[in-house]
């Protein structure tokens, strides 16, 4: 009897051991963001930077991790380990923002972009020091952009924080959260740089349709 019972706890102790799946986030999505263009003009409206990317992201040290991070409290966070990020966490930023930030442009300005049409030459970094989940309900996307000119004067600098409500409980809700923060801080962004980032062009491109 002592040995049988041995036997289960052994059997047991070794399902409990089983390796917990692990669930992979990707924080790029592809939303359209449209844009216009003043075609009389040839002139990309206020609001519409095509020449604007994002140069690098920095990471606060906490988030230099490949676990989703969580606050449970007001002074504690968490990082989880079965639920990951699918690669670099500042590269996927660094894309998604790229990804809104061009698609606002018009096709002239794209194709314009394309054919290396000279335009004004700025460099927009970005320092992320909040980007987790939250007990309050709520994803936080925090931090700094600075947009530079190729003297590496500063043009603007500005901070931002966004709070996103989660629809439901869940990695998955959390990481869309996330992303809505994103696509605000485009957003924001595309309209505050968009005085130092007019792209103007030819007479001779063709008109959007």
């Amino acid at each position: 009897m002592r040995i049988l019972l041995l036997l289960i706890a052994f059997l047991m102790a070794g399902c409990s051991s089983q390796p917990t799946p692990q669930t992979y986030f990707i924080a790029l999505q592809h939303t359209a963001v449209s844009g216009t263009t003043d075609t009389s003009r040839g002139v990309i409206r206020s609001g519409e930077p095509c020449s604007l990317r994002v140069n690098r992201v920095n990471l606060a040290d906490y988030l230099n991790t490949h676990g989703l991070v969580y606050q449970t409290s007001a002074r504690e966070l968490v990082v989880a380990k079965q639920h990951l990020w699918a690669g670099s966490l500042a590269e996927q930023i660094q894309l998604r923002l790229n990804n809104l930030l061009s698609q606002s442009c018009s096709l002239p300005a794209r194709w314009a972009l394309a054919t290396d049409i000279p335009a004004k030459s700025v460099q927009l970094d970005l320092i992320v020091t909040e980007f987790y989940g939250s007990y309050t309900g709520e994803a936080v996307v925090g931090g700094q952009w600075r947009l530079m000119d190729n003297t590496q004067q500063v043009l603007r600098e500005q901070p931002f924080q966004y709070r996103v409500s989660l629809p439901e409980e869940g990695y998955a809700a959390l990481v869309s959260s996330l992303d809505k923060g994103l696509i605000q801080l485009a957003e924001d962004i595309r309209l505050m740089a968009s005085p130092h980032t007019a792209l103007l062009l030819p007479a001779e491109l063709p008109s959007a349709q």
